[in-house]
């Protein structure tokens, strides 16, 4: 697998874990797949969050009673992931 092959399986894994997730386990899974340092720069109501247990008592909570997330959310929890690996500065 090329290097990109493999980042794509290991996001589609954090998806598949996401769905999985329950209100107790939803930051042990974004803590997994996330920097400690995660800063979510989320839309209303969520605004910015700071840290894994923040995102998880504000964004994750979103995930938890869908049943399945809409390519907004990928689209979203990806770009939170982009942000916590690539330097800004």
């Amino acid at each position: 697998m090329s290097e990109f092959q493999n980042q794509k399986a290991l996001v589609l894994q954090n998806y598949e874990n996401l769905e999985a997730a329950n209100a107790e386990s939803v930051e042990e899974v974004i803590s997994k797949f996330n920097s400690t340092e995660l800063h979510w720069y989320g839309v209303y109501p969520f605004n910015e969050q700071h840290g894994v247990p923040a995102v998880a008592e504000g964004s994750g909570s979103r995930f938890l009673n869908r049943g399945q997330m809409s390519s907004e959310d990928r689209i979203f929890s990806w770009l939170a992931q982009m942000s916590s690996i690539i330097p800004t500065g």
